[in-house]
């Protein structure tokens, strides 16, 4: 097959299977979160961060953020915050969220990156390529007391142990936080195409992609160790973990094979052999929360859904609200944080015994 050719069919296989990474179809407002105290971070996906107080919930108000272009994603440890920046790494201070103050950039590690109008790899060409330096630039920022956060269920990002975790397109970052400030990568794994989401529970990284979801342990050094796959149909595939069970939205659409529209629910009490309990059927689902045998899931135009899956074998829907069309949400006690189309919605879901959502709050982009 000539080059040019072999090029082509690369970037349209490339192109065809792309999920939360591909420029959203229009209509579609899709944006990561990330909850870390009182504080609500709001990726735009395109030009920068905003930073939302949330102490109220009935009425959070912005409070700064910072400009940053390329950026899809965020994580924030021991006051500081860690974005992407097309195929950089880029650090902010956050001891003040009113002051954010830029750290450290540490250039080109990231294999792929977006550039509003799709996915490019490092030499221009999708789906070759790498220019993985690993140039740092930095302030002496020094090493801050704090906590960590929660990101959705759509996050690249995701921090465990001291150490920062990022997927692309096809591969698993590391980078070590002894020094916060500073971050080292230390590791690449390559997992497979079409790689979307991440996210950490108990000992395991949880790895969602196109194609299935992957179970990795990360080990004291060097790379993560595989654990286990499970693969399903190709479809878009965040995947959130509660009390031993996953639960993996499938999505079907342009972007994402011609799959049902589903969620799926998994046993992954041995991570070592991931088990298929139920599907339930779905109108065309985004992100999702989990927690005490339910699902929180966003159903996109069909709204959020409160998915009683206490008897795992045998999902029901107990609440739905369509008040916004949701695409991502964060849960914190009986509080759900959802970003939909347009804007910032905030629930009391009640208990399991008596699900519900009802509004508290809200904000616009």
């Amino acid at each position: 097959m000539p080059s040019r050719a072999r090029i082509a069919l690369i970037a349209l296989v490339v192109v065809s299977s792309l999920g939360y990474h591909a420029p959203p179809p229009e209509g579609e407002d899709i944006r990561k979160i990330y909850l870390v105290d009182s504080v609500l971070l709001v990726s735009d996906g395109r030009t920068g961060v905003d930073f939302y107080n949330v102490d109220n919930l009935a009425a959070p108000r912005k409070i700064g953020g910072v400009t940053i272009d390329g950026n899809e994603d965020i994580a924030v440890y021991n006051d500081y915050l860690y974005l992407d920046s097309y195929s950089d790494l880029v650090v902010y201070s956050v001891a003040d969220f009113g002051a954010p103050r830029k750290t450290t950039t540490v250039r080109d590690v990231f294999q792929y990156n977006y550039r509003g109008e799709g996915m490019w790899a490092e030499d221009g060409v999708y789906g070759l390529g790498c220019g993985c330096a690993d140039e740092v630039s930095s302030d002496d920022a020094g090493t801050l007391e704090g906590g960590g956060g929660q990101g959705g269920s759509l996050a690249r990002f995701t921090i465990m142990d001291d150490k920062l975790y990022c997927v692309d397109y096809t591969t698993l970052y590391v980078f070590d936080l002894a020094n916060p400030g500073k971050p080292i990568k230390t590791a690449t794994t390559e997992i497979d195409w079409a790689i979307e989401t991440i996210y950490p529970y108990g000992d395991y990284l949880f790895i969602g992609g196109a194609q299935g979801m992957y179970v990795y342990e990360p080990t004291d050094s060097g790379a993560p160790k595989f654990v286990s796959e499970f693969r399903h149909a190709r479809a878009c595939d965040p995947v959130v973990v509660a009390d031993s069970i996953a639960y993996v939205t499938l999505r079907s659409g342009t972007w994402c094979g011609p799959t049902d529209d589903e969620l799926l629910i998994l046993d992954v009490a041995d991570p070592l052999n991931p088990t298929e309990l139920a599907r339930y059927p779905l109108n065309g689902p985004y992100g999702l929360a989990a927690a005490e045998g339910f699902a929180y899931v966003c159903d996109g135009a069909d709204g959020l859904k409160a998915i009683d899956a206490t008897t795992p074998t045998e999902p029901k829907q107990r609440a739905r609200t369509t008040s916004c069309v949701p695409y991502d949400c964060i849960l914190r006690g009986e509080t759900l944080f959802a970003t939909c189309e347009g804007e910032l919605k905030i629930y009391e879901i009640g208990s399991r015994t008596a699900p519900r959502f009802l509004e508290l709050g809200g904000a616009t982009w």
